[in-house]
């Protein structure tokens, strides 16, 4: 079964990113790793977090994202997790904004 990765609308680069090391180590080929676009996907700009939520859980992707905060109270991610997780769902990775980094 291949590893899809799912990476939200904010976090493009930081997708191709981690694709890119986990290519370099080998482990696209040896684990079937799969780099998703919101286009790949088939999800509109702007798509409710519950729906990226079960997309990711229909589809076995884990969701690297960086903005789906609690922010939006019921509408959040977060708030999504916790009321929908089961012992069998994948969860995601959030990445807060990248820190510039000086030479």
């Amino acid at each position: 079964m291949a590893i899809r990765i799912l990476r939200d609308e904010n976090c493009i680069g930081q997708g191709e990113a981690i694709f890119s090391q986990l290519d370099r180590l080998g482990y696209v080929e040896l684990l079937e790793v799969e780099l998703l676009t919101w286009e790949d996907a088939g999800l509109p700009k702007g798509v409710d977090d519950e729906i990226i939520w079960r997309f990711c859980q229909e589809h076995n992707c884990l969701l690297i994202t960086g903005n789906r905060t609690g922010d939006d109270g019921a509408e959040s991610l977060d708030y999504v997790v916790r009321h929908l997780i089961e012992p069998i769902s994948l969860t995601h990775s959030h990445r807060r904004e990248p820190e510039t980094r000086h030479a």
